[in-house]
């Protein structure tokens, strides 16, 4: 089910965050069997970790797995994240958590009855009215007012108060502009805003695809391994799998990288690895990496086939791809000068507006200049919180997908044994009564 949990943050607020439960059958009780007593974290601990192949009987391989399908839950009555007061006692980190529980309002999943509520012709209808409660409307909520304010400003000019105003300063200041002054830059910035926007999903699709690659690959890597270690490596088997699970949720809080970097991977990986495996993890500088590293040498201690081992090695050279791939996502942004170059062009255009209409509008120069900044600055403000993709993506859904199917597979090896074995004893005397045919056809 889900559940409220309630983090206090530094001003004495609160942060009320929903989260989906998901049991992690993997440190269950009854694992106990398999826990190997801990190592001193002095002694090397790849050798330590990799748990040795013992013969363990069908009865203490315990099935860590249960039969658990998450409940589809719409759209509509998924649970949000609610308001934080990100200035309420003047705290930063508030502010902070403000942004991220917007970014992740956004990270959807859509099911099928998500996708024919998204294709509903009232969608211009429910769109409409949803822009009040709008987190892109509400964070640019202070551009656009000072807009506003530089349109009030145009039509007080106009106005004969305004006009004396004007008369009374030393300088001279125009009351009004040509409307050639706004339509001359207008071409050039619509192509800055293109090419901003374009740039900004090509970063989110490659993340979302390579996401996607991560998905399938620990899906392959984990249906190899339970299908090529031996079966007497129970212990193998498990710690496998575990580590696979661990990786994708490590990349996640990898990508991330909030500002309680160490809780949040025991948070995630408290539940998937050993208390001695989780303190090698994070004492690791990569913890990612070291995961990936800790994969390798148990397919190494499995003593595999060298085909096989092939196999599953090029998986995990998938992962190592997936990993530097991400990071070079993260670590590169578009370049800023053009980012700031559009930001700054596409503003002063904004201020210049009021200048040029208010002669045409009048009073209605002030909604209209409204209308189009939040217009243009909300296509601005989207291609920024797209280009930084980790943040925006459902990460939390592909690693819960992940784990869940590899808790599926694992808890079907004995029931595959017994499929296949039933299946193979009618194709046997099949054959066997084919081939006496055949002999006594030949007698």
């Amino acid at each position: 089910p889900d559940r409220r949990v309630t983090t206090p943050s530094h001003a004495g607020e609160s942060i009320i965050l929903f989260r989906k439960v998901t049991v992690h059958p993997f440190n269950m009780a009854n694992m106990a069997a398999l826990i190997v007593p801990g190592t001193s974290l002095g002694t090397p601990m790849v050798g330590r970790l990799c748990q040795k192949p013992g013969l363990v009987s069908r009865q203490l391989a315990c099935n860590p797995i249960r039969n658990c399908r998450l409940p589809h839950v719409s759209r509509a009555n998924r649970p949000r994240q609610l308001k934080v007061n990100a200035f309420a006692g003047g705290s930063f980190d508030a502010a902070i958590r403000e942004n991220v529980s917007a970014k992740m309002e956004r990270r959807n999943v859509y099911t099928g009855h998500d996708w024919v509520e998204h294709r509903s012709s009232l969608r211009f209808v429910r769109h409409l009215f949803s822009s009040f409660s709008s987190q892109t409307y509400r964070a640019l909520l202070p551009a656009v007012g000072f807009l506003t304010f530089v349109a009030a400003l145009a039509v007080h000019l106009n106005t004969p108060a305004g006009a004396a105003l004007l008369a009374s300063l030393p300088f001279q200041f125009p009351a009004r502009l040509p409307m050639t002054i706004v339509n001359i830059p207008a071409a050039a910035l619509s192509l800055l805003l293109v090419f901003r926007t374009n740039a900004s999903y090509d970063r989110w699709w490659e993340a979302r695809k390579l996401w996607g690659l991560l998905l399938n690959r620990s899906r392959d890597i984990v249906r190899q391994s339970l299908t090529y270690f031996a079966p007497q490596q129970t212990r193998l088997k498990n710690q496998f799998v575990r580590y696979v699970t661990a990786f994708n949720y490590a990349l996640k809080v990898h990508l991330r990288a909030n500002m309680n970097l160490d809780e949040d991977y025991r948070k995630d990986l408290t539940p998937i690895l050993k208390p001695d495996e989780l303190e090698a993890a994070l004492g690791d500088p990569h913890p990612p990496l070291h995961i990936l590293f800790m994969m390798s040498q148990i397919v190494q201690r499995a003593d595999l086939r060298p085909i096989q081992g092939a196999r599953i090695d090029e998986n995990l050279t998938t992962f190592s791809d997936i990993l530097g791939a991400c990071e070079r996502i993260i670590r590169c942004p578009i370049p800023l000068p053009y980012t700031r170059h559009t930001s700054r062009f596409l503003f002063l255009w904004l201020m210049a507006i009021p200048f040029a209409i208010v002669g045409d509008c009048g009073w209605l120069t002030i909604p209209v200049t409204a209308f189009v900044a939040t217009a243009l600055l909300g296509v601005e403000d989207l291609g920024v919180q797209i280009e930084e993709p980790f943040s925006v993506l459902a990460l939390e859904s592909i690693c819960d997908l992940a784990a869940n199917n590899n808790r599926s597979m694992y808890a079907q090896q004995d029931r595959a044994h017994l499929l296949c074995e039933n299946n193979d004893q009618p194709t046997r005397h099949a054959h066997q009564g084919v081939r006496l045919k055949r002999l006594t056809h030949s007698y």
